[in-house]
């Protein structure tokens, strides 16, 4: 079984150019699966696919590929791992992380300009599928697809995602409450209930909820329904202010 260069992923988060970087990225892990160096493989769908925070450098259709492979190659791991040890520990990990992630590229699906329908609703049954098998509770699921929706401009289904999501009760897999928040904001934005929105941004913009993605991809949501309602002067403060923030945050 042959390795690749230690350089070749190091080359494709260098790369500049996003669709250059996109073929380095898609060649390499077409070559490590044709010489079945899985470990390469796995760096490269773990690099696509991002860790603490989504990978936005790549295509969501290509995410998704990487992930599935890297869900099967984490779960079949663990299988084949000696029950207590460090090995089986380490795919346990390496598979929750990745069911974690599934909501990242379940919810971004649609930005994918190659993406069909039928890729999107078969995306949506895979999570459920995997969330159901290992138990973890549907509310993040169907917050994802409460944002999905939205996205898709799907107005019928954003609410019933909506609704089961506020129906569901959250675990240890649930996203942080202001990640919560800024779906909830996002969701009544897309209803057209802006004062709403000004009111569920209170605590965002007070500093009370924040991570480290938040405000940061609230802030357009919170500016336009200050604009819509009128509120122009503190719109320009704000965005100002979000300029500021997002100007001075990691690079992505």
């Amino acid at each position: 079984m042959s390795r690749h260069q230690p350089s070749e992923l190091q080359d494709i988060e260098n790369t500049v150019d996003c669709r250059e970087r996109m073929h380095l990225a898609v060649e390499a892990f077409n070559r490590a699966m044709e010489s079945e160096d899985y470990e390469t493989a796995r760096e490269i769908s773990e690099y696509v696919i991002g860790s603490g925070l989504p990978n936005r450098l790549f295509g969501t259709g290509f995410q998704l590929h990487c992930l599935n492979w890297l869900a099967h190659y984490y779960r079949t791991a663990y299988a084949e791992s000696q029950d207590g040890s460090a090995e089986e520990q380490a795919a346990f990990h390496g598979l929750m992380n990745s069911l974690w992630r599934f909501k990242w590229v379940v919810a971004n699906l649609p930005y994918d300009a190659v993406a069909s329908r039928e890729d999107i609703e078969r995306a949506n049954r895979d999570i459920r599928e995997w969330y159901a098998h290992f138990k973890i509770s549907p509310e993040s699921v169907e917050k994802a697809l409460t944002e999905q929706s939205i996205t898709m401009g799907d107005a019928q289904a954003a609410q019933k995602h909506y609704s089961l999501w506020q129906q569901s009760e959250a675990d240890g897999n649930s996203d942080c409450a202001a990640c919560k928040q800024n779906t909830l904001i996002l969701y009544h934005h897309f209803t057209g209930d802006y004062a709403q929105v000004l009111e569920l941004a209170r605590p965002i913009l007070n500093g009370k909820l924040g991570c480290t993605e938040v405000p940061h991809i609230t802030y357009p949501h919170i500016i336009d329904a200050q604009i819509r309602l009128g509120h122009t002067q503190e719109a320009e403060a704000l965005l100002h202010e979000a300029a500021a923030l997002i100007t001075a945050s990691h690079p992505d």
